[in-house]
This record gives C-alpha cells, structure tokens and sequence, in this order.
C-alpha cells in the first residue's frame, strides 16, 4: 500500500513537471512569435519609410517648361538697373523681405510677358499678377516701378488704379549676368532649383575700339574676378564659361513651396560648396 502511494506521489510529480513545461515551452513560442512579429513590423516599417522618403524626391528636368517658368517668372530681365542681380547680391531672401520693387516689376513682366503690346496694367491684375507668383497671402505697396527698360518700368496712376508702362532700353557695353539651372528637385512640398550665375562687365578702358571687346567675368555678387576674355570668346558661349569655373561660383538655392496644387516662391539663399 505504501508504495502504491509512492509511485502515485511519482506521477503526479511527473505530471506536474509535464505541465510546467509545456506552458513554459508555449509561452516561449508566444514570445518568440511576438517578438519576431514586432521586429518584422519595425523593419517593414522602416523600410516602408526609407521608401516613401526616396520616393518623396524626384529628380527634374532643368529644361522642363515647369522649371524654367518657376525660375525665370522670379527673374528681373531689366539690363539698365540694379536690381538686375538682386537675387545674387544678398546672401539670404524670402519672400517676406522681398523688395517691393521686385515684387512689381515681376508682377509687370508677367502681364508684358503674354502680351508685349500693352501700355497699361490695372492693381487688380498687378495684384493677380504677384500673387500667382509669390502666394496668395503676398502685399505690396503701390508706387513707380523705377527701371529702364519697356516692359519693366511703369508709373503707378492712383487716380485711375493704373500701372502705366514707360522707359525703354540702349546703349552698348552693358553688363550683365548669365545664369544656369544646374539642378531641380521635387519634394513632397516643394521645388528646389539650384543655379550658378556669371557676371560678366565689358573692359572698355582696355579697348583700342577695333578688336573684340575685353570682358572680364566676376562671381555674381561682383567681387571676386573669375577671368579676363573676350567678347567674341564668351557671347554665345555662357554656358560653357559657367561649366568652366563651376568650382568658383556658388549655388544660389530657390525654393518655391506647394500650396493649393501651385508652387510659390518661398526664398533664395546663397550656398557656398
């Protein structure tokens, strides 16, 4: 009898054993499933993240329509005045320190641009004409548009609402800079032009008045000589020169934000590389 009760005692010992190590046994393939769930779902994400963030980049085209048109619609074509180089002579530009003339002569260019027989703009569509460009939030202050050139120059009649196109342009040996887009990119919300820019400014004083006309080509805020050439070497030939002494210039970085499917100048700011 009493080792009947002993091996009884023995298996319920045994069974005891059994069972612990079957919950712990099951417990541990729980954990091992949970955890390799969890840690596939983090590299999942992860990878779904890395993915989406590459695909939220998309290299353009720095002669598509949509590129030149953000980049030249900004420009200031007016050769006689210094706001020429505006973009080039600061080292950081929003378009909340925007100068109001430029803000005006874009907003001219615009309208001139479509249609280069018009002699008049109305504020309603100098204000369209901006705000396309700039946003919808952007203001600006009524006031003659001081450059030379037709097409940028205007006086602003308050009593009609009217900016009145005046001025038009000559003379030889004007300088002037030359600029190419060297690259474009598309973000989830913006597009990121990146330029280089020559200035390049005839040497007159050098000039016997029969050969070609010396030049001397500057970075584009004017202060560090790149080369002295020719005329004749350079014309026709910008691109190349840009190409030449990209080392030398630095990058001018504009950012035009997406709001409501547009994209809107947002500011510029100088990179040295």
């Amino acid at each position: 009898m009493e080792a009947k009760k002993k091996k009884s005692k023995i298996w319920i010992f045994l069974a005891i054993i059994v069972v612990l190590f079957v919950i712990l046994f099951g417990g541990y393939m729980v954990y091992e499933k949970v955890i390799n769930e969890e840690s596939e779902a983090k590299e999942e994400n992860t990878t779904t993240e890395e993915k989406e963030e590459d695909e939220s980049e998309e290299i353009l085209n720095v002669d598509s329509e949509e590129v030149q048109d953000l980049i030249e619609g900004i420009k200031v074509s007016d050769i006689s005045t210094d706001l020429t180089g505006y973009y080039y002579l600061h080292d950081n530009i929003t378009k909340d320190t925007l100068d109001n003339q430029i803000k005006l002569i874009v907003g001219l260019q615009k309208s001139y641009r479509q249609d280069e027989s018009i002699t008049a703009i109305s504020k309603t569509q100098m204000t369209t004409n901006i705000q396309s460009v700039f946003g919808k939030d952007m203001t600006y202050q009524d006031e003659n548009i001081d450059a030379a050139c037709y097409g940028t120059a205007a006086n602003y009649n308050s009593q009609n609402q009217t900016y009145e196109l005046i001025g038009g342009c000559g003379g030889m040996f004007i300088p002037y800079y030359h600029s190419k887009v060297v690259s474009a990119t598309r973000t989830k919300d913006s597009i990121i032009i990146d330029e280089k820019a020559i200035y390049a400014d005839f040497n007159t004083d050098t000039w016997d008045g029969v050969s070609e006309v010396p030049m001397k080509l500057y970075t584009p805020d004017q202060k560090t000589l790149i080369t002295d050439t020719t005329d004749a070497t350079y014309s026709q030939h910008e691109d190349e020169f840009i190409d030449r002494y990209q080392d030398q210039l630095p990058i001018y970085r504009y950012t035009f934000k997406l709001e409501d499917g547009n994209y809107y100048f947002d500011s510029v700011e100088k990179v040295i590389e």
